[in-house]
């Protein structure tokens, strides 16, 4: 697979036992959010069959000097693997921490800009905060890899491109040296694991910056002629400084909804940016929003559990600057504690990699939305947005609804009709000539618009549009008509399109949700119609974060993120009609009098 790039500038932040594991603070999904009758996946946190070592490497803390880098950093990491796999080239998933505070001392204070330590100081063990997933995916017969990278942390300050770049040289030269180690049987490990790993097929994970970390060694890779095949990356609450795009690998991406590190949520920009950007793109893309998590609790050397220097919840931050009440609060019903947060990181940690690189299709359904989430996490509360490969019976575009353009004609090659409408027109997107969000949040940050948010070292701002309608009375529809050659859909599962309540617009002031109902019309002028209640569907006003009071107005604002959520309905059940020459696709806004809601995505996928 080949990955494309396009680089922009920006800003910027053992194992356990699950099966045994005994959580509390459990949270019921609520019924608008679940599918009707979804399957449970199995359980990801189950152990596999092969026992684990975990072993530590150390060649010093200035071993390496990323090229461009304004310091030296360490070459150190922790290695899981199989004990029992000999004779087996087993696939390699190698795990990168984000910036941290890189020095402690007994006292508890911690410091940055420190490196190598200084007594009292000591390195804070950051790269072994995955731990807990590593051992069990290690156990599942793969050579998990969690390096260090408090070096890079520590300057990256100083650093053109905010240490990303750094980033990803790092995870290519301890690729190099796992290279010349399992080819030579030499190293630390002499011959234990030589011709251990298939280097064709290798996972990255990243969090926070180094979600961002991972991206960049994509082009790293690719600038070396692409010596090691990366089959998946998966980013939890990553930063995105330079806007990369990354196309022909599948991505995934975690998002905190109670992260204040990153609250804007710029992690969704890797979703955004890469679902058009390559014509024949083959690779999946997933975004998961994980409610009531926050940024530091992926790992364990962040958590308050540890007893590190510099371990915190970090949604601490926003309640010292007022927020209040509303889903983020500890003991809302909603906010996961450490160990839920690490559970659910887990199972969407080991069931990508056991997907994406070991073909257990039975994890599929987790990350396309259509399975639920399995017994062990099933208190955690997900939103899932999948974007199919765009191959023919993978994914049928029928309107992208990011331009003017598909307001006349769309990517089926159909007319577009839009009535009863009060204006609609496109917000957010890369000019922000429109804000999306109005009244009191008109105001606020882009951070309550993530898809739209402006990067601050950005000429050209990049973002998603989103299409906004509003009507005052029932029955306004957007509909789109499939040329020949796009009417076929009876090989797609899903009809998908992603959605948002605007909560900010007077008309949804007493809304929760927004039934809707999709008709579809063939060749013979038969109708089938779904309403999106029906299936659990139904777009949904965000969850309430906190509230902030205005210390200078004593006005209180409700804290909400203008962020999409995808809408699935199944193909089949559009019933009586012929599925293999539908000349029109129609979404009546008649579930409520009058509404707001921004849309954008409008396909079928596999």
């Amino acid at each position: 697979m080949r990955s494309a790039f396009r680089a922009r500038p920006h800003r910027g932040i053992a194992f356990l036992a699950f099966a045994m594991l005994v959580l509390t603070g459990l949270v019921a999904f609520p019924a608008s959010a679940r599918p009707v009758g979804p399957r449970a996946v199995p359980n990801p946190l189950e152990a596999g069959p092969y026992e684990v070592r975990s072993q530590t490497y150390d060649l010093g803390d200035t071993a390496f000097q990323p090229d461009g880098f304004p310091g030296m950093v360490e070459l150190r990491g922790v290695v899981h693997a199989p004990r029992n796999a000999r004779g087996q080239r087993l696939p390699a998933v190698l795990f990168l921490h984000g910036r941290h505070e890189a020095c402690g001392a007994a006292d508890g204070e911690a410091t940055y800009g420190q490196w190598p330590c200084h007594k009292p100081f000591t390195a804070i063990p950051s790269y072994r905060g995955y731990d807990y997933a590593g051992e069990l995916l290690a156990s599942h017969g793969y050579v998990v890899i969690s390096i260090s990278a408090d070096g890079i942390g520590a300057a990256d300050h100083a650093d053109a491109t905010f240490g990303q770049t750094a980033r990803g040289r790092l995870i290519q030269k301890h690729l190099d040296l796992w290279k010349q180690w399992t080819s030579h049987g030499d190293g630390p490990f002499g011959t234990e694991f030589q011709d251990a790993i298939d280097f064709r097929r290798i996972g990255t994970m990243g969090h926070s910056r180094g979600g961002e970390g991972i991206v960049s060694q994509l082009k790293v890779n690719a600038a070396a002629g692409s010596p090691y095949g990366i089959r998946a990356v998966l980013a939890l609450a990553p930063t995105d400084f330079l806007r990369q795009v990354v196309t022909g690998v599948p991505m995934g991406v975690l998002l905190s909804m109670c992260d204040a590190d990153q609250p804007d949520l710029q992690g969704v920009h890797y979703y955004d940016d890469g679902s058009y950007a390559e014509r024949g793109d083959p690779a999946p893309k997933y975004q998961v929003a994980i409610a009531g998590a926050n940024h530091y609790f992926y790992n364990t050397a962040w958590s308050p559990d540890s007893g590190e220097p510099g371990a915190m919840d970090d949604w601490d931050r926003a309640v010292k600057m007022g927020g209040k009440g509303g889903a983020c609060a500890p003991g809302s019903g909603e906010r996961l504690t450490q160990k839920q947060q690490q559970a659910v990181a887990a199972v969407y940690i080991t069931s990508f990699f056991r997907l994406q690189l070991g073909g257990e299709s039975q994890f599929a359904g987790l990350w396309e939305g259509r399975d639920a989430l399995p017994s062990s996490a099933s208190f955690a509360k997900v939103s899932t947005t999948f974007h199919a490969p765009d191959r023919p019976g993978k994914r049928l575009d029928i309107n992208r609804l990011r331009s003017d353009d598909d307001l006349r004609r769309n990517a089926a090659g159909g007319g577009v009709t839009l009535e009863g409408f009060s204006d609609p027109g496109f917000c957010g997107g890369e000019s922000h000539a429109k804000r999306c969000l109005g009244g009191d949040y008109a105001t606020e940050p882009y951070r309550l618009e993530p898809h739209g948010y402006m990067q601050i070292l950005d000429t050209e701002p990049p973002g998603t549009n989103l299409l906004q309608l509003r009507w005052d009375r029932p029955g306004a529809f957007l509909r789109n008509e499939l040329s020949e050659g796009s009417r076929d859909v009876a090989p797609y599962r899903n009809l998908t399109f992603r959605s948002v309540v605007d909560f900010s617009d007077p008309r949804n002031a007493e809304a929760t949700r927004i039934p809707l109902r999709v008709v579809l019309a063939d060749s013979k002028g038969r109708q089938a119609s779904v309403r999106t209640t029906d299936y659990g569907q139904d777009p949904t006003v965000p969850d309430l974060l906190a509230t902030v009071t205005d210390p200078k107005s004593h006005s209180t604002l409700p804290i909400r993120r203008l962020l999409l959520s995808q809408v699935r309905i199944p193909v089949q059940a559009f019933r009586s009609i012929d599925l293999g020459d539908i000349r029109s696709v129609t979404v009546v806004c008649d579930g409520t009098e009058r509404g707001a809601l921004d849309i954008t995505d409008l396909s079928f996928s596999e």
